[in-house]
């Protein structure tokens, strides 16, 4: 009995060192249909998985990593070395920095929010909804071996300037769930490589913060103009009109009588589609834009000042340093330094302020700066200077 065990044995060994009885899975597939049926499978469900971190890589250099983790999201962005967080709470979408207040900003929520299907449609699926293929050459070969499958999916074609392309997309899968998809890119002798990496077990812990609601210090009033073209007038130069096109609708940002208004005039279905169908590229572009948007009625004007930090609280940072302003909630927001004078901006509530600041003497103009170097010089005059995109539009 002992002997015929052993035997059995021996002969499963035998057998599994023989040819086809191997482990490895292996399917290869050509052209375009055949092969969206096998990407479309493994990916499968990985645009939707929540939660997730997504680390991001260029040629082997980390540049980005976000974690989802339902309505909450960790974004670090290590080109920029800067860490925030974006957030749902009370059907509004925020974005907050560590050691600042958040701001509503629904753009940035849903664009990082999309990042994950972006990157699938950009590399890999994207591929399939090409109409006019010039010559692409579509083929997929996955492996599965030992409850890990690979799926390897190459396009090939040509660039306009008659160079070889080709595009490799390598991904890995265990457990029913990708762990990496990794990009290599040839065009010519031109070479590039991207890499993401899906982590699952994790969660966002959002720093403490408070939610300040500006819109209780907006008023809606009647609007001193009843068309765009009236602002102009009043303005005397069409070039000092301050507009936004904002969905459908323009936001007329100007200072009346010292109280800064926000008028809105929505477009006309008719001139919204002509104002679409502009070439931004064109040199009339600015001219037949404006023709445009002169002609629209304004429906609404908001007076937020009272969302502002008065003037006299400002004038009060003015022989101090930088930091002065950090420290009472403003967040720098950038700079930009000439001969005669530098200039720092601030942020606070979703609104922007400019300071004009002493250069400092000796000053190397020709080195590289970063904003922090300049936080320590003397505040010589501050004053408003416009509205965050994030407060956009106030209502």
């Amino acid at each position: 009995m002992k002997k015929f065990k052993w035997m059995m044995i021996l002969l499963l060994a035998v057998m599994m060192l023989l040819p086809g009885c191997s482990s490895t899975k292996e399917i290869k597939v050509t052209g375009k249909e055949e092969c969206k049926k096998l990407v479309d499978e493994f990916y499968k469900g990985l645009a939707e998985i929540n939660p997730v971190k997504m680390t991001v890589s260029t040629n082997g250099q980390v540049a980005s990593i976000i974690t989802k983790d339902v309505d909450k999201m960790m974004v670090e962005e290590k080109s920029y070395d800067s860490i925030f967080y974006l957030f749902k709470e009370n059907d509004k979408t925020y974005y907050m920095t560590e050691g600042s207040a958040p701001s509503e900003d629904s753009f940035t929520y849903e664009m990082y929010a999309e990042s994950f299907s972006m990157a699938l449609k950009m590399f890999v699926t994207g591929y399939f909804e090409i109409e006019e293929e010039d010559g692409l050459e579509y083929s997929a070969t996955q492996t599965e071996e030992n409850g890990t499958t690979v799926l390897v999916f190459t396009v090939k074609g040509k660039t306009e300037q008659g160079t070889d392309a080709v595009v490799t997309t390598t991904g890995t899968k265990a457990n029913d769930k990708v762990s990496k998809f990794v990009i290599q890119v040839q065009n010519g002798e031109a070479k590039g490589e991207y890499a993401y990496e899906f982590t699952y077990d994790v969660s966002v812990t959002l720093p403490e913060y408070e939610i300040k609601d500006m819109s209780k210090f907006y008023k809606h009033i009647d609007s001193p103009y009843a068309t765009v073209e009236d602002v102009i007038t009043a303005l005397g130069n069409e070039e000092d009109l301050y507009y936004l096109v904002y969905g459908d609708a323009i936001l007329v940002l100007l200072e009346e009588n010292g109280r800064q208004l926000q008028l809105i005039a929505p477009f006309t279905e008719a001139d919204y589609e002509a104002y679409d169908a502009l070439d931004f590229m064109a040199d009339d572009y600015n001219q037949k834009a404006l023709e445009i948007v002169r002609k629209q009625v304004i429906t609404d004007c908001v007076d937020y000042t009272d969302a502002l930090v008065p003037q006299e609280e400002l004038d009060g940072y003015v022989g101090q340093k930088g930091t002065a302003l950090l420290e009472n909630g403003f967040e720098g927001t950038g700079y930009g330094i000439m001969e005669d004078k530098g200039d720092l901006t601030f942020a606070k509530d979703g609104f922007e302020y400019n300071a004009e600041i002493k250069v400092p003497e000796n000053f190397d103009f020709d080195a590289e700066h970063e904003f922090n170097d300049f936080t320590d010089c003397e505040i010589l005059s501050i004053k408003y200077e416009t509205p965050g995109f994030e407060v956009l539009p106030m209502q």
